[in-house]
């Protein structure tokens, strides 16, 4: 392992006096815990590189995770982490830092060995150099992106040089590094080359092709930054990782960082002049805390909300109680404003202080066997590190069997922390800070805004117009008319508290700011008005404009995540709009359970039915076909309705409502909830302008998944096969297919 870096004689690998910078005092070594302290005291207006040569990314991912975590602080994190040695990692889910994008690599095809990658911060806009980014497997490996600021523009690129004969050609990879280099001369940039090049710079004066590489660096004027040994073994010590730049202007800072995530220590470099500093984002936020929700209840108690309950008018009643309810929410909850950073990295949640004790530990024993090789000090460096190895995997283990002991009966919970487990995850909360609208890309803030709530408005209208129209009519596949009718009857305050209580309490609100855990905390006080309210709006069957309005979150699906039809919509509505959805949801289902209205095999959207259900319903079907006497085949389609709530025909869905027996007053209700909905976008505070929505239900919504069952309740009338399970399959047996 000694050897790696150091197997041919063009490398000039063989002990020679020391460099010449031996004296330099702007690169030493550091501990990583230290170095993220001296740095963020010195971050002020800098850009920060770190590189490492990992071997492997995938199999060292936590003592990776674990050193960056060491390196960063509250007030600092590299802008830039190099890797070279990633090996194939594309398949990796885990492969995720909080704060920045996602990791781009370059990789061999045949996943052996090499490979670079690079992590980027989320407050930085670039792009990828695919023409200075060359990939010459076992001879030159890179990546390069170029980064725009004000001031100046930047290519960092990250390299790794194999050294395997024979493939390996020192006179190859020079040869393309200058060319490159020549090009960010030409192009005015400052350039910034982080890697591992395998050529051992403490050789210049012994080997003639180190010498003339150092000279094309210094001709082209980039200056190499790291000037001491960055692999030490313990009979070699060379340096073979590099960085280099073009702006010898500047203050810079630079050195070696000592750890044992491999063969290779880890390399920094900082330099004045950041091109864009850590994301800020302004905002306004509000306390809620206990203390002022006690307040705040406090207050609502001494008004008088009698006069309301004399309001017939369901838009001016509503009206009046928000204009007392948002006053007093504005004293209680006064709006601050604060700036935020961008996302750190937390360490995972096993790691408990005498872990981090243990490695701080290990770290100095691995010092102390580097500058003092003894056999003593190398045995007691391996026993520790073994320990703590053996330590670390056990805590996890115990970490998460006891996570799976404590939800074993929560399947959906069961399922998140089995995917945490084995990194499959995304934060779909961050997204990128550039779109591509109307084949533009933009990272205009309000365009982007602007141009998800356009694509969302419009989106399920266009779909609609691209299906094909049916021979048949609708209304030919709709069963008789149900006899009974619906009715709303009256609801009491104690409804309007049990239903509240149901809600589940979240931080998250609509365009009201008014949240679920808000409103849950002081429903008994505002219990009278609301239920006066909702019945008014029962009666009347019209729902307050107010409540119509979404708070639009687009959530990002798959594949390339800066196309906006690579997302979702999901709509924040009022915490107020949840709980009368809630209990027209319970009135609803109520009627169609009791005159047995919706389909047997629908199991979507409904209590008590689960995904499970239609499996065991299709293999048992499965096992009954294939033990006739003359057993059958099974013949299964499977669907995917494409934007299945965003393309519900409001028409359509009001007549078959009637068709069920809601119609009347109920109807109306319905109707009125269906029509004048808008809704706009909001993206990190920034919001777009309202827009009206065409078609479909809203997604979030209580109300919406009920409807959409309502609306394709019908469907089982337009198959002839034996059965027909919703939203999953349709399948049929026969003894000839």
């Amino acid at each position: 392992m000694c050897n790696h870096g150091n197997n041919d004689e063009e490398n000039g690998t063989d002990n020679v006096p020391d460099s010449p910078y031996k004296n330099n005092p702007l690169c030493d070594y550091h501990e990583p815990h230290m170095l993220g302290e001296q740095l963020s005291k010195a971050h002020i207006n800098r850009t920060s590189c770190f590189h490492i040569n990992c071997r492997g990314l995938s199999n060292n991912w936590e003592p990776f995770k674990n050193l960056i975590c060491d390196l960063h602080s509250t007030n600092f994190s590299f802008d830039y982490i190099g890797v070279s040695e990633a090996y194939r990692c594309d398949w990796d889910q885990r492969l995720k830092l909080p704060g920045y994008h996602d990791l781009i690599t370059r990789c061999r095809s045949n996943g052996s060995r090499g490979g670079v990658g690079i992590f980027i911060k989320n407050s930085v806009q670039y792009k990828i150099r695919e023409d200075l980014s060359i990939f010459n497997a076992h001879v030159f490996e890179s990546i390069f992106v170029e980064i725009r600021s004000p001031s100046k523009t930047y290519i960092i690129g990250v390299i790794y040089r194999p050294n395997t004969a024979p493939r390996a050609n020192f006179d190859v990879f020079s040869t393309t590094l200058q060319s490159i280099l020549e090009t960010i001369n030409k192009e005015f940039k400052t350039g910034i080359i982080m890697g591992d090049m395998n050529i051992n710079l403490l050789k210049y004066q012994a080997h003639p092709k180190t010498n003339e590489y150092i000279d094309n660096l210094f001709s082209l004027g980039f200056l190499p930054v790291i000037t001491k040994p960055t692999r030490v073994c313990a009979n070699s010590a060379t340096l073979i990782d590099h960085i280099y730049t073009n702006d010898i202007v500047s203050n810079h800072l630079s050195g070696i960082v000592i750890t044992d995530l491999a063969d290779h220590f880890g390399t920094y470099f900082s330099i004045a002049h950041k091109p864009k500093a850590d994301i800020q984002i302004i905002c306004k936020s509000r306390c809620i805390s206990d203390t002022n929700i006690i307040k705040f209840r406090e207050s609502l108690s001494a008004i008088d909300f009698s006069y309301i309950s004399n309001i017939q008018c369901t838009n001016t009643a509503y009206n009046e109680f928000m204009k007392i309810y948002r006053t007093e929410f504005e004293k209680a909850f006064p709006s601050k404003i604060e700036y935020k950073k961008g996302k750190y990295i937390k360490r995972e949640p096993w790691i408990t202080k005498g872990l981090l004790i243990s490695s701080k530990k290990k770290d100095e024993l691995f010092k102390t066997k580097l500058s003092n090789p003894t056999e003593h000090n190398i045995i007691q460096y391996k026993n520790f590190n073994r320990m703590l190895t053996k330590l670390m995997r056990t805590a996890k283990t115990q970490y998460y069997s006891q996570l799976i002991e404590d939800n074993k009966l929560n399947m959906k919970k069961m399922w998140q922390i089995l995917n945490k487990s084995i990194g499959k995850q995304n934060d779909k909360s961050t997204l990128p800070s550039s779109f591509t609208i109307n084949n533009v890309q933009t990272s205009d803030k309000h365009k982007i805004t602007e141009g998800f709530n356009k694509y969302f408005s419009e989106i399920g209208f266009k779909t609609s117009q691209n299906v094909p129209i049916s021979p048949q009519n609708y209304t030919h596949y709709l069963p008789d008319p149900v006899v009974h009718s619906m009715y709303l009857e009256p609801i009491t305050e104690n409804t309007v508290i049990l239903t509240a209580q149901k809600l589940k309490s979240k931080l998250s609100s609509g365009h009201d700011d008014i949240s679920t855990k808000l409103l849950k905390a002081t429903i008994d006080i505002i219990c009278i008005p609301l239920a006066h309210i909702i019945n008014v709006s029962f009666e009347s069957g019209i729902v307050p404009n107010q409540l119509k309005i979404a708070k639009v979150v687009p959530v990002y699906k798959a594949s390339d995540e800066t196309s906006l039809n690579n997302y979702r919509p999901i709509s924040l509505l009022p915490a107020i709009s949840k709980l009368i959805e809630k209990i027209m949801f319970d009135k609803v289902m109520g009627f169609l359970t009791s005159h047995n209205i919706l389909y047997l095999h629908q199991y979507g959207f409904r209590p008590k039915h689960s995904t499970i259900h239609p499996i065991i319903h299709f293999l048992n079907h499965c096992a009954e076909a294939n033990n006739e006497h003359n057993p059958e085949f099974t013949l299964a389609i499977f669907c995917d309705l494409s934007k299945a709530f965003d393309v519900i025909n409001h028409e359509i869905l009001l007549h078959k409502l009637n068709r069920y027996g809601i119609r009347g007053i109920v109807n109306q209700w319905f109707q009125n909830y269906l029509n004048d909905r808008k809704q706009f976008v909001e993206i990190q505070k920034t919001q777009s302008s309202l827009l009206d929505i065409m078609c479909g239900v809203p997604q979030g919504s209580i109300l919406g998944p009920l409807l959409y069952l309502l609306y394709v309740n019908d469907i089982m009338y337009s198959c002839r096969s034996k059965s027909l399970l919703l939203m999953t399959k349709h399948y049929l047996s026969q003894n000839q297919i």
